[in-house]
């Protein structure tokens, strides 16, 4: 099983260097890392440069490590602009892509509409708009020789539905994207990971798993969903997620590429981590 590092450790790599991180991701059972980076003028890139990418590269294949994924948060609807594209964020993606090459990753992942509270436009108007702009970085990324991954994520685009008619139209344009699993997203729309994998995971190239437990709203890490109700990150497998019959779905299906852990937890990370691959272990193995 490839088990992916992702909480913990992108950001640690740009405050504490790459080595350590890559030392201490070995030493946790981990096979490969997913490197994380924020499309925002404010954001201290945690790959910056091309040569920089390369170089993580070869730390990381130097301890039997390669990159699973390189994601991005970014979002490129821009009610501003004449076309409602944020032309930065695309240029951005584009120049990930480059640096996903570097890094040896087949996969750049990415958002969409990062950021927006509420719909303030209708679904249908929000895909026409952005669909044009992320069809041009997926050829982009195809003509590099990787692929475009977008997961269940934010109001519009999540949720079985909500995903399916803008996967669909995407893929229509550019075959070759696929799709990134995250086993708690559809919570955030109110809906069951569960139907979301029973749904999508014979699509899926890339998996992220976490866990979440219902919690206030005063409480820290709190964070609220479609319908108002909060929660907060937990231990995988230990919270309101039924990560077993979704692991089990990703059995059924035959999944053989990374499972990210993205296990942002109060509690003690290590732990978690070992209590996370144990239940991976104990279905996938």
């Amino acid at each position: 099983m490839d088990y992916s590092m992702y909480a913990k450790f992108a950001r640690a790599v740009r405050d504490r260097g790459i080595e350590p991180m890559a030392d201490y991701a070995k030493s946790l059972g981990f096979t490969s890392v997913e490197f994380f980076d924020f499309v925002s003028p404010d954001w201290q890139e945690v790959v910056p440069s091309l040569e920089d990418a390369r170089r993580y590269r070869a730390v990381l294949e130097k301890r039997g490590l390669h990159v699973a994924c390189y994601s991005v948060a970014a979002g490129l609807y821009d009610p501003s602009a004449p076309n409602g594209i944020d032309a930065y964020a695309e240029k951005k993606l584009m120049q990930y892509v480059d640096r996903a090459v570097a890094l040896g990753s087949p996969f750049l992942h990415h958002t969409i509409t990062l950021g927006l509270e509420g719909m303030p436009i209708p679904y249908e108007k929000m895909l026409a708009t952005v669909l044009p702009a992320v069809v041009r970085v997926a050829k982009y990324a195809a003509s590099c020789g990787i692929a475009c991954l977008y997961e269940d994520q934010g109001l519009y685009f999540n949720g079985v539905e909500g995903f399916r008619g803008f996967f669909e139209a995407v893929r229509a344009e550019e075959p070759s994207v696929g799709i990134c699993g995250d086993i708690g997203n559809t919570l955030f729309v109110d809906e069951s990971p569960v139907d979301f994998f029973r749904t999508f995971a014979h699509e899926f190239r890339h998996v992220h798993i976490k866990d979440y437990v219902p919690c206030k709203k005063e409480d820290a890490g709190s964070a609220v969903t479609k319908g108002g109700h909060y929660v907060k990150e937990a231990m995988i497998g230990r919270g309101m997620i039924d990560t077993v019959s979704c692991l089990q779905i990703l059995k059924e299906v035959g999944y053989t590429g990374a499972i990210a852990f993205e296990n942002n937890h109060e509690e003690d990370f290590a732990a978690g981590v070992r209590i996370g691959m144990e239940l991976v272990d104990s279905i996938l193995m």
